[in-house]
């Protein structure tokens, strides 16, 4: 079997491009939800008079609404991906902590406490102490 052509997505890529585009949609779902709901709202007030009741009841509404849909696509989507055998992260996994070994742990321990021991002099960066001993930092007095 041949490769694919140059600049031709692979299966999985594909794939994930497909699971991004599902994503986004999630999202764009839940922002036009609430949009459309303080909308409605926002109509209903201008219908009754009820000055800003509508809107905060509309997008009160219209959060819950797409809150609710947004958990519900997502586990379904999450589902999916269980079932396919692909996660979005499980490729991008951090690698584990490598420990050091019993013989190691005293030079690491060591090291440690060379280098932050509170009986350490802190260095003297770039001689910043000196240069605040010859400048007077006082300000000027004023007459009055």
């Amino acid at each position: 079997m041949s490769p694919p052509p140059q600049g031709s997505p692979t299966r999985s890529e594909a794939e994930e491009v497909r699971v991004g585009w599902q994503m986004a949609g999630i999202g764009l779902t839940l922002a036009s939800e609430v949009l459309a709901a303080t909308l409605i709202g926002w109509f209903f007030d201008r219908w009754r008079g009820t000055g800003h009741l509508g809107v905060l009841i509309g997008a009160s509404a219209g959060i819950l609404v797409g809150m609710w849909t947004l958990i519900k696509n997502a586990l379904r989507l999450n589902r999916q991906l269980d079932a396919a055998g692909k996660t979005p992260t499980a490729r991008r996994s951090t690698p584990p902590i490598e420990r050091p070994s019993d013989s190691d742990s005293d030079t690491a321990t060591d090291d440690w406490n060379d280098r932050f021991s509170s009986s350490a002099e802190p260095p003297n960066d770039h001689g910043h102490d000196d240069w605040n001993d010859r400048h007077d930092w006082n300000p000027p007095k004023r007459d009055g």
